[in-house]
């Protein structure tokens, strides 16, 4: 599958972007506003000659993917949590860690981190000047230039570089096989989270054709830790690694037992061929963020079987310590927010849902993008809980489904009121008048997300999901 959306860049790109926009010998740099500002007027995506221009970039940046020991990671679902986790424990044992990941919610900075902090406004405006200038050089012979998430990952390896990690972890972002971060030859560590139907324009429309796309990240002989509690997708899984002679190692809900709800989040017990009986104890709320802990658990270890690196004991503490905006996260004024945003990420919500004791009482607040089954996704949530009320608002980007359409779905599927507010912060208002003492779960697109964090305040980043 190769693919197709969006503009091809045209030649001369760089040179037709406003002044004020481009950092270039003889002209004012930018400012870090005007660098976002460059970054988002580079069209999202571009043919499938992509992943060979970000090759031949990268090259010319001397291959900094090449010199950093990297864990990918690749799914649907739960990536950014098992990244999180994964660079936690690898920066408690003493590792110098990059962390790579997408979308962000409230700052691009967020995407590009070390040792847990986002990198610097300065640091930016560096990396994107020593991006640009390959960049340009490459697109005087050529017309080639990646498009944006590829220049965010070509400026993340080049601060990695600089910095002298000792390791990355890094998240695809769309599928696998031709994601602009598949690029590294010989990864420490591969990782396939849970996998279900989204961007299906792009990757295919099941679940096994989806998960052809994500194995194309499993390299010859380097082993690969997957979600293995879907026999359709593991199958595929499976196929793939046997036929790279990748060792491949499955995690699945028959691993966790013991599952229950703590003051300072879950606790479970792990039991598989690297963890025997082990108590485990997470920040997190639901089921499927276990799943997401065991697989990073499981994952840290196939990568140090000899504990080298460091013992389970150390990596259950940096683990009990992850922090991750976003999932099931509480604010200090009392909203939940979640970024679930397509099928498979709300069944997961629903059944979370399903175990809150006073879940009769939460009021909705949706938002979601035009390209979801957004009407398989209204179905869930409203059959989930008999709402308080349900608020339906913008999603914060152009992407954004009608807010009067997804009102029309909500309002066929539930006897609880169903209130239309496009603007967010509105929204967000009139979702609290409705709530009373009840909470507020705010859900269906990470741009929502994103947009109330903001309204929030950026500490609210900080706190634990």
């Amino acid at each position: 599958m190769v693919y197709q959306a969006g503009p091809r860049l045209e030649s001369g790109f760089l040179q037709k972007m406003p002044l004020a926009a481009r950092r270039r010998g003889g002209e004012k740099d930018m400012n870090y506003e005007e660098a976002v500002s460059f970054l988002e007027q580079i069209p999202r995506f571009r043919g499938g000659d992509a992943l060979e221009i970000q090759r031949r970039l990268l090259a010319a940046m001397g291959s900094p993917q090449d010199k950093i020991k990297t864990v990918h990671v690749a799914g649907t679902n739960g990536k950014g949590t098992v990244c999180a986790c994964m660079a936690k424990v690898l920066e408690e044992a003493g590792l110098k860690t990059g962390l790579f990941t997408s979308p962000h919610l409230v700052r691009i900075n967020e995407r590009i981190k070390i040792g847990g902090e986002n990198i610097s406004d300065e640091d930016f405006l560096e990396a994107l000047d020593a991006v640009l200038k390959k960049a340009s050089a490459l697109e005087e012979k050529e017309p080639s230039l990646p498009p944006y998430f590829g220049m965010l990952h070509a400026m993340a390896l080049w601060y990695f570089d600089r910095e002298r990690t000792d390791c990355a972890v890094i998240e695809t972002g769309l599928g696998g096989r031709l994601d602009l971060t598949n690029v590294v030859n010989a990864p420490a560590v591969c990782v396939i989270t849970a996998i279900g139907l989204d961007h299906t324009a792009y990757l295919g429309d099941t679940p096994e054709k989806i998960a052809w796309e994500k194995a194309g990240i499993i390299k010859p002989h380097v082993p690969v830790v997957f979600d293995g509690n879907d026999p359709r997708t593991a199958r595929v899984i499976l196929e793939r690694a046997a036929e790279v002679k990748a060792p491949a190692f499955a995690v699945d809900r028959s691993m966790i037992r013991d599952f229950r709800r703590t003051d300072k989040g879950i606790a479970f017990v792990l039991n598989n061929r690297y963890y025997d009986n082990i108590p485990v104890e997470v920040p997190f709320s639901a089921p499927f963020q276990a799943d997401d802990a065991a697989l990073a658990l499981t994952a840290i270890r196939v990568m140090d079987p000899d504990r080298l690196i460091c013992s389970d004991e150390e990596a259950l503490e940096a683990a009990a310590h992850t922090n991750w905006p976003g999932r099931l996260q509480k604010t200090g004024s009392g909203l939940i927010l979640d970024g679930a945003h397509n099928p498979h990420a709300v069944r997961a919500l629903c059944e979370w849902i399903g175990q809150e004791d006073e879940a009769e009482k939460m009021t909705l607040l949706f938002a979601a993008s035009s390209d979801k089954d957004c009407a398989k996704i209204v179905d869930d949530l409203a059959a989930a809980a008999p709402w308080r009320a349900v608020v339906v608002t913008g999603n914060g980007s152009s992407r954004g489904a009608d807010p009067a359409y997804l009102a029309s779905l909500f309002k066929k599927r539930t006897a609880s009121p169903v209130e239309i507010c496009p603007d967010v912060p509105g929204a967000v208002a009139m979702a609290r008048q409705l709530a009373g003492e009840g909470e507020v779960l705010v859900t269906g697109s990470l741009y929502l997300v994103g947009a109330v964090l903001a309204l929030e305040g950026e500490d609210t980043l900080r706190r634990k999901g």
